[in-house]
């Protein structure tokens, strides 16, 4: 086994547990992406509020639109050399690309103004 975390013993599942590190064999975080989807829905639905589109999206769709729009956001804030630091930040352009996202499905007629 390597040494992975610089004392001289093997980074195990078993060390990681009694050290109370979030050691996943696979490499996943479940609660991540948990906490992404509640996020995601929150602020797909509160972009759906903005844009008038409420009522025409459930759930699904709120998730799916911020979980999407959270993306498209993070992308361009990007291109414009925009670091996204802080938790305010974060939703912020999280928001922007949702809203973006849903004027785009506008104006190619998937969601249509109440």
């Amino acid at each position: 086994m390597l040494d992975l975390n610089g004392d001289g013993h093997a980074l195990t599942p078993r060390n990681a547990r009694t050290r109370n590190l979030n050691f996943d064999p696979q490499g996943r975080n479940t609660m991540s992406w948990i906490v992404s989807l509640i996020i995601g829905g929150i602020v797909g639905w509160l972009a759906s509020m903005v844009m008038k589109t409420d009522a025409q999206m459930g759930w699904i769709a709120n998730v799916a639109v911020g979980v999407v729009g959270s993306m498209l956001g993070y992308w361009i804030a990007g291109l414009l050399g925009f670091a996204a630091v802080g938790g305010i930040a974060r939703f912020i352009v999280a928001f922007g690309g949702a809203v973006l996202l849903i004027f785009i499905l506008g104006k190619l007629g998937i969601f249509r103004k109440a």
